[in-house]
Parts: structure tokens; sequence; C-alpha cells
């Protein structure tokens, strides 16, 4: 991660060791990725040598206390005068979408499909999991 200083900064194996072991939720790699990014794209708010590791703690206890790196965390698509955008629906949503279908058996039959292969399906507005 580029550093206010200019410097590259790399979390040494064991840190990252630990930030996976305090933070089961959270793929740790991918988010350190973001964080690269987000420090690249916000040269003003760049971290310090000092602070580098309580900012990338504190990006990872906010991953972990919102379900981890899940993408349908919080996923809703955006809706606009009660109607939804198209490019506003999640992709997963979209590969599960159950809403089209009319016939009630064949509705039923693709949302337990749906239930066990992804573990949720998308009724038109919402991501329902298997406990909703």
């Amino acid at each position: 991660m580029k550093l206010c200083t200019q410097e590259d900064w790399f979390p040494p194996e064991d840190l990252i060791s630990k930030w996976k072991s305090a933070y089961p939720k959270v793929d740790v790699e991918q988010e350190l990725k973001k964080m690269d990014t987000w420090c690249e794209s916000n040269p003003t708010k760049r971290k310090t040598p000092k602070g580098i590791t309580k900012f990338c703690n504190s990006w990872l206890g906010r991953c972990q206390d919102t379900g981890g790196a899940s993408p349908f965390a919080s996923a809703r698509p955006k809706l606009i005068n009660g109607e939804m955008r198209l490019r506003d629906i999640p992709v997963d949503a979209k590969l599960t979408d159950v809403s089209w279908l009319e016939d009630p058996e064949e509705k039923a039959m693709m949302i337990e499909y749906y239930l066990k292969l992804r573990g949720h399906y998308f009724d038109g507005k919402d991501l329902r999991y298997a406990s909703n």
C-alpha cells in the first residue's frame, strides 16, 4: 500500500496470519487489495507508517461486523418509483431470479434448486435465504 511518505508498505506474513485468525469471516487478501486501491485513489488520505496497521485493523473489523467480504451481504437492488433498474440488480440476483416464472410448481422447484445450489434466490425485489 502506498503511504503518505510515498513508500510502499507490505504487511508481513505473520500479521496477515493474525488478521485471518482475528477476522474469520473476511477474505483478508481481497480486502488488502481493496485497501491498496483505496490508498492509490485517495492520495491525500494515505496513512503514515505508524498508522497503517490501525487503518487495516479498522477496515477488517468493519468487514467482519458486516458479515465479511460477501458480495451479497448488503446487496439490494435500488427502486426508483417502485421500479428496479436492471443495472442496479446484483449479478448473483440475476443468476437466481425466479420472478419471471408463472407456474407455481416450476417456481417452487427453481427456488428449491437455487437454495441448494447457492443458498439463496431472487424474488424480484430481494435476495431470499433459506431462513427467510
